[in-house]
């Protein structure tokens, strides 16, 4: 536990989405946020939008084998030093928000802000286009030791959403590829004929669209940075604009 004796003695923790990948997406507000930090911390994938790594700053790189450690490890050094924190995550941290609670809990006597920032997630949906009022939106991380849990909950999600008229926007992983998820749908009893879009590397110059049915879907290979759009039949959208 940290202790602190008042809101205005605390130090402060930021928790800034940086965007898809492209310094082009990178807020102002996020800029200054990570401007005004003392010790940034992020994977080597969420520096990668601002450029280069900022001067004078103390940077702290996450790895698998530690992420977590680092946090709890920082957040104690920070708080003795009083010193502020960045935390960068790529796209919108509240879109994917793994771990957020984690922070919420580590840095539970910090003064605490979060910086939204542009997620494939809207770039995705922006490319189709469909509103992500008529979307359910899901997102794929591993957990250790869940024995596959949080990803057969979210298959399940997936057809329940799909049977109430939703459209899918699925956010990739290692664990759930696009033609994974179109298997599992089909085997679930959606029409493989179900019109599809998955944006690769959404935001970046290596961007690619690519429109089919989910039948086709299951034979086709994307990098794990990819989002998937699943239309359904039954929603306001027309689900001819998917179709090659």
């Amino acid at each position: 536990m940290y202790c602190g004796s008042s809101t205005l003695s605390k130090p402060k923790v930021s928790i800034i989405g940086v965007g898809p990948g492209s310094s082009d997406w990178v807020s102002p507000a996020s800029l200054t946020a990570i401007e005004q930090s003392d010790w940034i911390i992020g994977w080597e994938l969420d520096f990668k939008p601002l450029g280069k790594l900022p001067d004078g700053k103390r940077i702290i790189f996450q790895t698998c084998a530690d992420y977590k450690q680092i946090i709890e490890k920082t957040a104690l050094e920070a708080f003795s030093a009083h010193a502020s924190i960045a935390i960068l995550k790529t796209g919108d941290p509240l879109i994917a928000p793994a771990g957020l609670e984690d922070l919420k809990r580590i840095f539970n006597k910090f003064d605490m802000r979060i910086i939204p920032g542009i997620s494939t997630i809207q770039l995705t949906a922006a490319k189709v286009p469909v509103s992500l009022s008529d979307c359910q939106i899901f997102t794929y991380h591993p957990l250790p030791h869940d024995g596959g849990r949080d990803l057969r909950l979210k298959r399940k999600r997936m057809v329940f959403a799909l049977e109430r008229g939703f459209n899918l926007l699925v956010l990739t992983g290692v664990r759930q590829s696009p033609k994974q998820t179109a298997s599992f749908l089909i085997h679930a009893g959606i029409d493989n004929r179900t019109p599809c879009l998955v944006c690769q590397n959404p935001g970046q110059l290596q961007e690619t669209i690519t429109r089919c049915s989910l039948e086709k879907l299951t034979n086709l290979n994307f990098d794990w940075q990819s989002v998937l759009v699943v239309i359904n039949g039954k929603s306001p959208f027309k689900a001819s604009a998917c179709n090659p």
